[in-house]
């Protein structure tokens, strides 16, 4: 059962986070984040999805609270903390002017799966099969990404690279923090537009993995928008809070792998048993967390690098 709201909520919500955009848009202008600021944002975003999953509670109830936060960890892109990595070492981006980057990619990526979450409820529940037939395609990437997650953490940009890089005919040097440059007449892209382009992308093919397994967890639309734009705007802190620990977080991929396909199993069983909301979220991030201890521990030991 979907929550019954006025537009009038719908209105002030995005009103709200719309101000906070604003505000992480000026705040470009002190230069990139820095490790203390990023944990302390990430600190503020994480209490005002507490809040926000608190007043569920009281206001709604404790499984619509459960779903909201089962919602916006699953719709937290993790794996995104390695595909910024490696897009801006590939391209060779700079830490000053990173934080641009990532504040536009985090609002086409709200764009993006919004409008996916959208088709996939109406999908959802117009057609009750697909979450079977979705969860059976999710085992099956889950399995395949088993046997690349101890490689490369993300998909072989170069070959988008040298494809967008004719494609957006971009200028070989950078203009700073600007996307686009004039050349007389003509317009031409800079390195930070092919970023921010190759980033979208590969947010988009995360995301068809994602939205399904989301959609097993709730298909109430204002709880999904709440969480996918939480959980997308609080990304920017907790990027510049961990991309310095991507090398080390080797094992991460191989939980997110794994998390993959306890969603599918979930999305299978879904006909027959509808598993509950906090043990699938107990799973999924136990998982996560085992993950990055083992890459933590593994990476500090004197034998250390992963093999």
């Amino acid at each position: 059962m979907a929550l019954e709201l006025g537009l009038w909520v719908w209105l002030l919500f995005a009103a709200g986070l719309g101000a906070l955009f604003v505000l992480d848009l000026l705040a470009l202008r002190r230069g990139p984040l820095r490790s203390r600021h990023a944990l302390l944002r990430t600190l503020g975003w994480t209490t005002l999805t507490l809040v926000f999953a608190a007043a569920l509670w009281r206001f709604e109830s404790p499984e619509r609270a459960g779903d909201f936060v089962g919602a916006y960890l699953k719709l937290l892109p993790v794996e995104s903390i390695f595909v910024f990595a490696a897009v801006f070492n590939l391209l060779g981006v700079p830490r000053e002017l990173q934080a641009r980057v990532v504040l536009w990619g985090v609002l086409g990526a709200l764009v993006a799966r919004g409008a996916l979450t959208l088709l996939g409820i109406q999908a959802v529940e117009g057609f009750g099969w697909l979450l079977p037939t979705f969860g059976a395609l999710l085992i099956l990437v889950g399995v395949r990404r088993l046997s690349g997650a101890r490689g490369s953490h993300v998909l072989d940009l170069r070959p988008f690279k040298r494809f967008l890089w004719r494609t957006l005919r971009v200028e070989e040097a950078g203009e700073g923090e600007r996307f686009l440059v004039r050349r007389g007449r003509a317009w031409r892209s800079t390195p930070l537009l092919l970023a921010l382009v190759l980033i979208e992308v590969t947010d988009v093919v995360f995301a068809l993995d994602v939205i399904p397994a989301v959609l097993a967890i709730t298909t109430d639309e204002f709880l999904l928008f709440a969480a996918n734009a939480l959980a997308l705007l609080s990304f920017r802190s907790l990027y510049f809070l961990l991309a310095g620990l991507t090398e080390r977080l080797t094992y991460v991929p191989l939980g997110v792998a794994l998390g993959v396909i306890f969603a599918g199993v979930k999305l299978v069983l879904t006909p027959v048993w509808t598993m509950p909301t906090a043990l699938y979220l107990a799973v999924y991030v136990a998982l996560l967390l085992v993950a990055a201890l083992v890459s933590l521990r593994r990476g500090a030991s004197p034998s250390g690098a992963a093999p």
